[in-house]
């Protein structure tokens, strides 16, 4: 068994709305047998001028959704609403993070 990881990262351009959905897909070159994602780090900031605000929620969470042969597929839910509770504010950001991967 042995292990490999990469690195990825997905954007989000300013929006209104609720939790945004993002993918990417990360190669590899080997054929992967199992794969996790983790988080390595993120951005988020509301993009509205005079947008100092409170913070209620971020939310960010990563899924590997499928494994093929060299590729694993990852999906991020990004969200951000302020002291409200609406997600009425655009936001914007990015999310980081490793595919660990056995191969």
């Amino acid at each position: 068994m042995a292990i490999r990881m990469k690195q990825f990262t997905i954007h989000f351009d300013p929006e209104t709305g609720g939790v945004r959905t993002g993918q990417t897909t990360v190669n590899f070159n080997e054929n992967i047998k199992e794969a996790n994602a983790v988080l390595k780090g993120f951005e988020a900031r509301f993009t509205s001028p005079g947008s100092d605000r409170d913070i209620r929620q971020i939310h960010i969470d990563l899924d590997v959704t499928s494994v093929t042969q060299h590729a694993v597929n990852v999906k991020a839910d990004f969200g951000l609403r302020d002291a409200s509770g609406n997600f009425d504010d655009a936001y914007a950001g990015f999310v980081q993070g490793v595919v660990i991967a056995e191969h």
